[in-house]
This record gives C-alpha cells, structure tokens and sequence, in this order.
C-alpha cells in the first residue's frame, strides 16, 4: 500500500492512476456481471474494495428474506463459498461492516476471477435455508 501511495505522488501526468481506476472499475464490473446485477452508483467509491450485502443481494436475486436470518450466519456461507467453490471473501464485521455483509478486494484478482467470485456467491446465497 506505502508503494502504491508512493507511486500515485510521483506520477505528475496522473496517467498511473487513471490507469490504475480503469483497472479496478473493470474488476468491480466483472464483479457485478458475476453476480449478474447490474454496477451500484456508489458516490465517492474508491473502486478498491467492494462491500456486498447479502441479504439484498438474495433480495435482489427475487428471493424474499436474507439468507442468513434463520439457519445460516454469514461465516457458515463464507465457509461453504471456501469449500465448495474454491473463494475466499471476509465477513464485513470484521471490518467495521454491517451483519451480512462481506467485503472483496478488487487489488488482486484479474476480471475473470472476480466473475467466477460473483457467480460463486450468487450460487451459496441462492441455495441458502432461509
């Protein structure tokens, strides 16, 4: 991260960075065609990390109730997403995030991995008792 501060005060033409928004807005793009809903117009978003609620995404996907209310918390989805489909992703709590919300890094992973992550939660969410 200090070399990633670093880079963006010597980079004058401001090309690093515009590269580097470019970038992470195709990875929270990819996220969200994963999840097959569209991008949220969040304003101010720094494109980073993205915080997903899962109970409006189960909402979202016309399923009523989140998924997480009654027989399954956040970490036993969190655990079935690892097992079952390879996908690790932190629980918002730890973050200082709401009850039911999960929190992704776009950093890292290329678009594709971000889409297979978006499918892979979409599938959990759906086939969690609620």
């Amino acid at each position: 991260m200090a070399l990633l501060a670093l880079s963006a005060l010597q980079d004058a033409s401001g090309m690093f960075c515009a590269g580097l928004q470019m970038r992470l807005h195709e990875r929270r793009v990819a996220l969200w065609h994963g999840l097959g809903l569209p991008v949220p117009e969040v304003p101010g978003h720094t494109g980073y990390y993205e915080w997903l609620d899962l109970g409006r995404l189960a909402a979202a996907w016309s399923r009523p109730g989140a998924p997480f209310a009654l027989d399954t918390t956040t970490v036993e989805l969190l655990e079935r997403l690892a097992h079952e489909h390879a996908v690790v992703i932190l629980p918002g709590e730890g973050f200082g995030g709401a009850r039911g919300t999960v929190r992704v890094s776009l950093a890292n992973l290329p678009p594709a991995a971000l889409a297979r992550l978006g499918e892979a939660v979409r599938t959990i969410v759906m086939a969690a008792p609620s």
